[in-house]
């Protein structure tokens, strides 16, 4: 059980206070399975993006063995190509239910393993997901497109999905700063991931028109 005194620098006063900061991380806590995995709630479905957040909140929350199970599902549960599915049932491996790849959910890891390692400075977890890491980065960037966006996702068979979302893109921009700062960390530098960032930013400051109609996206109002 998480203990208040872990929890007190969550609390805002008049936002969270520091008993219903206990009951968040319990409910995390409780939803989390055995193996790791954290869906939605039990019964839904485990995004990995989502997932990826919850882990972050129970490293924020000093429960780091609990988020460090997060990532080693990841880790065991990453395809061939680096990806990710988009929705399991109930955090099953067995039991996909969207065989999309979507490039911000699959990026995301890099976010997650960073915080990960900057709250516990273990360098050993670092190195185990450097390769989980490594795999995803180079699925995301296989989506890039000539103007720097990033294609939001690859259908199940395959196909690549060039339309690029702002939200999607400004979550990828982040990941991709993470992975670069795991990569300087490790001293591997990746000067391709450096240049498809450059490219990614210039495009999400300075170029509306190469990213989907905000109008049908309401979540790009509001995410980047």
């Amino acid at each position: 059980m998480t203990l208040p005194g872990r929890t007190e620098h969550l609390v805002l006063p008049g936002v969270l206070s520091a008993e219903e900061a206990v009951e968040t991380v319990a409910g995390i806590l409780a939803v989390q399975r055995p193996d790791g995995a954290i869906p939605w709630f039990r019964g839904h479905h485990l995004d990995p993006w989502d997932h990826t957040e919850a882990a972050m909140a129970l490293d924020a929350a000093g429960e780091h063995d609990a988020a460090a199970r997060a990532y080693e599902w990841l880790a065991r549960h990453q395809n061939d190509d680096g990806s990710w599915y988009a929705a399991y049932h109930d955090g099953d491996p067995a039991a996909v239910t969207d065989h999309g790849r979507e490039s911000n959910f699959c990026a995301y890891i890099a976010v997650g393993v960073w915080h990960h390692y900057l709250a516990t400075g273990d360098e050993a977890f670092l190195d185990r997901m450097w390769p989980v890491v490594y795999a995803a980065v180079e699925f995301v960037l296989g989506l890039q497109q000539p103007g720097g966006q990033i294609g939001w996702k690859r259908e199940p068979d395959g196909t690549a999905v060039d339309d690029a979302l702002l939200t999607g893109s400004s979550s990828v921009h982040h990941a991709l700063r993470c992975a670069l700062a795991i990569a300087e960390e490790r001293e591997e530098p990746q000067p391709d991931w450096e240049l498809a960032a450059g490219a990614l930013a210039h495009a999400v400051r300075h170029h509306p028109e190469r990213f989907l109609d905000k109008d049908r996206y309401s979540m790009d109002w509001y995410y980047p």
